[in-house]
């Protein structure tokens, strides 16, 4: 008598290796193994289908992730996918397997909030320099309006006193001394 099991992957193994603890649009997980010189895609790729033990890549492509992976990497590593779009992966192998586990998720996604804060940080700091010089503009315009007014004020006053002394110049008879204090 012989006993035969047989497990479908795809009812269990696939979609829980394609499942990402997050909402995604780029992020998947990969299983691989080394098959001579080429490394072997073990799961259907999220942005590929019928790939499960079809899709190769050769080890001699050491930009893509899951080749690394086989080659003795572990950890964060960047890279380029088998779709060709730059990555950063973490690398694990998989105990007591030839195989190898590969979570990658595209840079341009990963990076995005970063540049998105970058730019409002520029924004913001923008606004600041703009308000600051906003506010010295108004400070020395309203010191040079100051300025200006007491400059009237002291020519009015000026000719006020030239009008006085005419006057008196003209129309006095006695001597006028002018002294100071």
């Amino acid at each position: 008598g012989m006993l035969l099991l047989g497990i479908d992957p795809g009812d269990y193994l696939y979609p829980l290796i394609q499942s990402w603890p997050t909402s995604s649009p780029s992020a998947e997980t990969l299983l691989v193994r080394r098959d001579g010189d080429q490394v072997t895609y073990l799961n259907e790729l999220r942005h590929r289908s019928g790939t499960a033990l079809v899709l190769r890549a050769p080890l001699s492509r050491t930009d893509v992730p899951s080749v690394q992976a086989v080659l003795g990497k572990t950890g964060v590593i960047r890279g380029t996918d088998y779709r060709g779009v730059p990555v950063l992966a973490a690398v694990q192998p998989v105990p007591g397997t030839p195989w190898f586990l590969v979570a990658k998720v595209d840079a341009e996604e990963l990076l995005a909030p970063i540049r998105q804060r970058t730019l409002l940080l520029a924004i913001a700091v923008g606004a600041l320099i703009a308000a600051a010089g906003a506010g010295v503009a108004f400070f020395w315009r309203r010191q040079q309006v100051r300025f200006f007014k007491e400059r009237y004020q002291s020519q009015i006053e000026h000719h006020a006193l030239l009008g006085r002394y005419d006057y008196l110049s003209r129309f006095a008879n006695d001597i006028i001394l002018l002294m100071d204090k």
